[in-house]
């Protein structure tokens, strides 16, 4: 809420402060904190919804993962999230592909979302509100032990050469451009290599004196001006390629047991990863390339293993379920 006029934020908080004694606040704290139990709300949508959620969130602290039922949607509780609860504790997952298994309709700048997410989960203890939609949740993500196995950290006064640093970025299909304008890329100059990680909103700049790491500092593309300076910085790769033998999982994986998944309609999912899976499995069986691909249940989830994953943690669902039937109501 730090964008917030102070009496709007005062406001804001105090409405949320409301909420806390409110019968259906102790319904969402109950699923909380009782892991594997699942919730049916009827009536709460909009801001109302996503205010009851901040504050079950804020009184918790575990993951909470909401699938809305597209991206329209997803930006609009988003945003109501980063309002409620500020834009450090919020983050966006969305898909990296516009169809499966053509890496050239890979959309970078939703790739560096989606390893933000990734890299957080992986790196801190500390609880994170994620929206996504069912085509975002349907594309599996490397494991947290893969993510931390793969990505190199650069620390100021590192004694380390910069031929290793390229080496290394080649290795993590990072393609070597004149200018860096997005993420993947990176450019060598003299002692100074520009880098756009997966990690991070904007490039860094990494000066060499010799084979010593004299400074970091992140840049503004369009001026190359510093933005800020760094300590240290992550190198990630592209998460959503590569690592061919690497073990992949849901995101629901990543925040059971104690996270808590929000479901604006269940049954919309299960249909949406069920429509997703068999164009996966179409694209698959024409493919006519010599790179050898992973089949679709080892790159995303199948509507089966996402009903598997259910029993797996807390849920809530928002609308009436013709196939899966909660532990609770709340009307």
């Amino acid at each position: 809420m730090e964008n917030l006029s102070l009496p709007k934020k005062i406001a804001i908080e105090n409405i949320v402060e409301a909420l806390h004694q409110t019968p259906t606040q102790k319904s969402l704290s109950d699923v909380f904190l009782n892991p594997g139990m699942s919730l049916q709300i009827k009536g709460m949508v909009g801001s109302g919804l996503t205010t009851h959620l901040a504050k079950a969130f804020q009184t918790h602290q575990k993951h909470l993962l909401m699938v809305c039922a597209d991206r329209e949607k997803a930006a609009y509780h988003l945003n109501d999230f980063e309002q409620l609860l500020g834009s450090e504790k919020v983050y966006f997952f969305p898909s990296s592909y516009r169809k499966p298994y053509q890496t050239e309709t890979t959309d970078n700048a939703n790739v560096l979302l989606r390893s933000d997410v990734l890299n957080k989960l992986s790196h801190s203890q500390t609880a994170r509100v994620i929206v996504t939609y069912p085509q975002a949740l349907f594309e599996k993500v490397v494991s947290q032990a893969t993510l931390k196995k793969n990505t190199l950290t650069i620390k100021k006064g590192n004694q380390l050469s910069l031929d290793f640093v390229n080496e290394v970025l080649f290795d993590y299909r990072f393609e070597r451009v004149d200018f860096v304008s997005q993420p993947g890329e990176f450019s060598v100059r003299g002692g100074i290599i520009d880098v756009f990680s997966f990690a991070n909103q904007h490039p860094y700049r990494i000066e060499f004196f010799d084979d010593e790491v004299e400074s970091l500092r992140s840049f503004d593309i369009a001026t190359q001006l510093s933005i800020a300076t760094h300590e240290s910085v992550k190198l990630l790769p592209n998460t959503s390629e590569g690592f061919r033998k690497a073990t992949r999982k849901s995101i629901v994986e990543l925040i059971a047991p104690e996270g808590l998944l929000v479901l604006q309609d269940l049954d919309g999912v299960k249909e949406r990863l069920a429509h997703y899976f068999g164009e996966a499995e179409t694209h698959f069986a024409a493919l006519q390339t010599e790179t050898q691909h992973l089949p679709p249940e080892k790159l995303f989830l199948p509507e089966t293993l996402f009903q598997a994953h259910l029993a797996e943690l807390s849920w809530i669902n928002l609308s009436p379920s013709s196939a899966v039937k909660p532990q609770k109501k709340w009307w």
